[in-house]
C-alpha cells in the first residue's frame, strides 16, 4: 500500500509540474503572441494602403501614352467637323464668287491676294476668336488617326474649277480662284496641326479674355 501510495504521489507531482511549467510557458509567450498578432494586423493594414496606391498608379500609367506625354482630354461642345465650315466661309469671304468671264475671280486678283498675304490675315483674325481656340482644343483631342484623316480632307477643301465642273457657273471657279481658296485651306489647316501639338495649357493661354 505504501509503494501505491508513492507511485500516486509521484505521478500527481510531476502532472502538476508539467501543468505549472505549461503555464508559465503560456504566460510567457502570451505578450510576444499578441504583439505579433498586432504586428500583423498592422502590417495588413500597410498592404491594403499600399495596393490603393499601386491602383492610383496604374490609373495614371494608363494616362500616358507612348510618347510619355499624360494624356489630357478637356471637353468641347464645337465638332471638329466644323474646321471645314470655317475654311469655305472664309473662303466665300474672301474669294469672289465667279459667274461669268468677266464677272469672275482673275489672275489679277490672285496676284493681288498673294501679295497682300491674305491667307496669313485669315489665319490671325481667326487665331483671335475664342470659338476656334474652342475647335482647336476639339480636334486635338482627336484619336490621332482621325485627326490626320479630318486635316487632310480639309486642306482640299475648295470649289472645282470650271474646267472641272464642265460649265461655267458659280457652282465652281476659276482655276485662280480655286488655287486662291487652296491657299486659305491650307493656311487654316496648317495653323490647326500646329497649334493641335501644343500642350493644353498652351492652347489655353491663346484665349482672348
Amino acid at each position: 500500500m505504501k509503494t501505491n501510495e508513492k507511485n500516486t504521489i509521484g505521478w500527481s507531482e510531476i502532472l502538476k509540474g508539467v501543468i505549472s511549467v505549461a503555464i508559465t510557458i503560456i504566460i510567457a509567450v502570451t505578450p510576444f503572441i499578441v504583439n505579433l498578432y498586432g504586428k500583423v494586423e498592422r502590417m495588413d493594414e500597410k498592404i491594403k494602403n499600399l495596393e490603393k496606391e499601386i491602383g492610383y498608379l496604374q490609373e495614371e500609367i494608363r494616362g500616358i501614352n507612348f510618347t510619355g506625354k499624360v494624356n489630357v482630354t478637356v471637353s468641347s461642345s464645337v465638332l471638329p467637323s466644323k474646321l471645314v465650315d470655317i475654311i469655305k466661309e472664309q473662303q466665300r469671304q474672301y474669294v469672289k464668287a465667279s459667274y461669268t468671264e468677266n464677272n469672275c475671280f482673275s489672275v489679277e486678283n490672285l496676284e493681288s491676294f498673294k501679295k497682300e498675304k491674305k491667307q496669313d490675315q485669315i489665319v490671325a483674325n481667326l487665331m483671335h476668336e475664342n470659338s476656334f481656340i474652342d475647335l482647336i482644343i476639339s480636334i486635338k483631342n482627336m484619336l490621332p488617326t482621325d485627326k490626320q484623316a479630318l486635316l487632310n480632307e480639309c486642306s482640299k477643301t475648295a470649289r472645282p474649277t470650271w474646267g472641272e465642273l464642265g460649265k461655267i457657273s458659280s457652282e465652281g471657279q476659276t482655276d485662280a480662284g480655286k488655287e486662291a481658296e487652296t491657299l486659305i485651306a491650307n493656311a487654316i489647316v496648317d495653323q490647326v496641326k500646329k497649334t493641335s501639338e501644343l500642350s493644353l495649357e498652351k492652347i489655353e493661354k491663346l484665349y482672348d479674355k
